[in-house]
């Protein structure tokens, strides 16, 4: 699991986090949606990292492939929230956020 709150993202971060099919989704996006691809490709690559027990994060070289990924997007004091995870098998990732943020 990861999770990061949403901001702006420096310029160029997409060349060192985001696989070249990534990339070239990336580019059809427009400027308001770029910011938030590039939050929660982030999260769902750190996600796999964690359970990939690798040790060096190389997030060009996560594509996803071979996992399952669930991500959402959430509010907690007017702050927004991206949340991803990452499965070795099929069985369904349910997100009860409900519960946490009460």
């Amino acid at each position: 699991v990861d999770i990061e709150e949403a901001r702006a993202i420096k310029a160029g971060f997409e060349r060192k986090s985001l696989t070249e099919e990534e990339l070239s989704e990336f580019g059809r996006l427009t400027e308001g949606e770029r910011d938030a691809y590039l939050l929660r490709r982030w999260t769902v690559k750190e996600s796999i990292f964690k359970l990939s027990n690798e040790s060096i994060f190389r997030p060009t070289g996560i594509s996803g492939e071979g996992f399952y990924t669930e991500s959402r997007e959430f509010e907690l004091d007017e702050r927004r929230f991206i949340i991803s995870a990452s499965a070795n098998s099929p069985a369904p990732i349910i997100f009860n956020l409900s519960d946490a943020l009460e």
